[in-house]
């Protein structure tokens, strides 16, 4: 397979970047530049020498193949990333984060410079990818790790999973999970009205720009209150026990209707997930390592609110659907 490190798009950025810091007689910026792609280049060539994930190997009788793996990931506890994955799987991701701060940096440049300003939004579309991958793989690894999920949407799942690990330097979200990705494009977008707190208005504005996978998941008969707790989270950028506190403290005060800066006076402190702007992607993958980790603590403590992400509960219900069979 021919290395890919930078698509087109991605090629003619760097190009205008360079050029741009030239003429300006900027070395050291350009050096700067250059060590960075230097670097990746390497990186993404050291990746390419390690053999296919979807190999098999029999080394003295220890048998490797995408069956072991994807057997290996779903009979763990907790899958340790540094010492049971793949090492193309742990190299491949800290490329993928190397890529994020190259052109993080790229993109301080474009803020900087007048002639580099119309490809901020570019750059930042490019990072936008990339930590939506980086979303990608800690959902499929959430389902994999849910060992009440069905054994089916897991194996499923990780067999996802081995294909972005295989193939990420040269694929994005895009192709392993479009819908994910258009829903996360989506909500980068949403500013939340807060209003009533039924989430109606949220809900709408999304749905206008998100695949109809989404909508057939919305539809489905029996969703868990849970599910709708976590999406609730995902509209709002509110905790499932803040949103709980502040409809009670709504009942209280008598009020049917809330705006954001009424939400800091009634509860009185600030909500715990961070506020993101689309000026800096990275942010969105904050909000959602944080909603993940709060699902993780509930799940463990028994408490009540979702004990998965959104994102995860649509993952699952999607690859237990008919066409997946026989796909494992």
């Amino acid at each position: 397979m021919e290395l890919i490190v930078f698509n087109d798009q991605e090629s003619e950025i760097i190009w205008k970047c360079q050029k741009e810091v030239r003429d300006r007689k900027n070395e050291m910026a350009l050096q700067k530049i250059n060590k960075k792609i230097n670097a990746l280049v390497e990186l993404a060539r050291a990746i390419s020498q390690y053999p296919s994930i979807f190999n098999s190997s029999d080394i003295n009788g220890n048998v490797r193949s995408a069956g072991t793996l994807v057997e290996s990931l779903c009979s763990r506890e907790e899958i340790d990333e540094m010492m049971h994955i793949p090492t193309k799987a742990v190299l491949g991701k800290g490329y993928l984060i190397a890529k994020i701060n190259f052109f993080t940096m790229l993109n301080q440049l474009a803020m900087r410079f007048p002639n580099l300003h119309e490809e901020s939004s570019a750059i930042s579309q490019d990072i936008t990818e990339i930590v939506f991958t980086l979303m990608c793989e800690d959902v499929f690894m959430g389902i994999i790790e849910d060992k009440t999920m069905d054994d089916q949407i897991r194996n499923r799942t990780a067999f996802l999973l081995a294909n972005i690990w295989e193939y990420r330097l040269n694929h994005g979200v895009s192709e392993f999970a479009p819908l994910l990705s258009s829903i996360w494009e989506s909500r980068k977008k949403l500013r939340p009205v807060f209003g009533t707190m039924m989430g109606t208005s949220e809900l709408m504005t999304m749905s206008f720009s998100v695949d109809e996978a989404w909508l057939e998941f919305l539809n489905s008969k029996d969703i868990p209150e849970d599910v709708f707790n976590a999406l609730e989270e995902f509209l709002f950028t509110l905790t499932y026990e803040e949103l709980s506190e502040l409809r009670l403290k709504m009942k209280e005060l008598g009020l049917k209707s809330v705006t954001k800066n009424e939400l800091y006076i009634i509860t009185g402190k600030r909500p715990r997930y961070p506020e993101f702007e689309q000026s800096d992607p990275r942010e969105m993958y904050r909000f959602f390592r944080n909603r993940k980790q709060n699902a993780i603590s509930r799940f463990r403590s028994g408490s009540l609110g979702p004990k998965k992400t959104i994102e995860e509960y649509i993952m699952a219900h999607i690859l237990s659907s008919p066409k997946w069979a026989g796909t494992n």
